[in-house]
């Protein structure tokens, strides 16, 4: 059976959220502008390269938000997380 659109989300989340745990974070982006949506400025913000994680944020004019990615809507548990990473070991 074919995953749902939710489930693929839910893989993927667990996926960045490892990916993001285990990585030192080493080739940095310049600073580079922040939209939390078009048109909707919330200062500067410094990427890893690798893993696409918020690392430095300065705050500009608007407020302070959140990557989608360091703060995704229905966050796994520690217990989901363990088993993401447990299945994702287990393609290697």
């Amino acid at each position: 059976m074919k995953e749902n659109i939710e489930q693929m989300r839910k893989r993927h989340e667990g996926e960045i959220q490892v990916l993001q745990k285990g990585c030192l974070h080493g080739k940095v982006s310049e600073w580079v502008d922040w939209c939390w949506a078009p048109g909707h400025f919330s200062g500067k913000v410094r990427v890893c390269k690798r893993c696409g994680k918020v690392v430095k944020q300065d705050k500009g004019p608007g407020p302070v938000l959140q990557s989608p990615i360091d703060n995704p809507p229905g966050r796994l548990s520690e217990k989901e997380l363990k088993a993401v990473t447990k299945a994702l070991e287990g393609l290697k």
